[in-house]
């Protein structure tokens, strides 16, 4: 992230005078890092399936949704971990989340409070999402 967004982006701007959008380099590396995480985990799964079952083909909707029940552990894992990695992300695309955050401990000198209750509503924000990644995966294999 850091390289995409300054170094790509340095590079952007000194060649072309372009800036990229924090929330696109975000979006771009995310999306890439996540995709291929998921893609590489279903992949050798495929591959293997279809090396050791011979009912098992890459196309028909069963089969997919067999690879990836198979693989479900770790498809919501990469999930989880780009939900954490957005934390990490709005600190280089929302700057102002910083000052913001610097202002109030500033201003209220209690940084102990600050922290706990940052860390709460992270905590709550990743069992939302874990929650709601939970009962998709649930729908999807009750209908797959």
């Amino acid at each position: 992230m850091y390289l995409t967004f300054f170094g790509l982006g340095s590079v952007v701007y000194n060649e072309y005078g372009l800036t990229v959008p924090s929330i696109a380099a975000a979006i771009l590396v995310f999306s890439v890092y996540a995709g291929s995480g998921i893609a590489g985990v279903l992949i050798a799964t495929s591959r293997n399936m279809v090396s050791t079952k011979s009912e098992f083909t890459e196309t028909p909707k069963p089969s997919i949704v067999q690879v990836f029940g198979d693989n479900i552990t770790a498809v919501v894992a990469n999930c989880v971990n780009i939900v954490k990695a957005t934390g990490l992300a709005s600190t280089i695309a929302v700057p102002e989340l910083i000052t913001t955050s610097n202002s109030i401990v500033a201003d209220w000198g209690n940084t102990a409070t600050m922290m706990h209750l940052l860390l709460l509503v992270y905590f709550v924000y990743v069992l939302c999402v874990v929650s709601i990644i939970r009962n998709l995966v649930k729908l999807v294999m009750r209908h797959g």
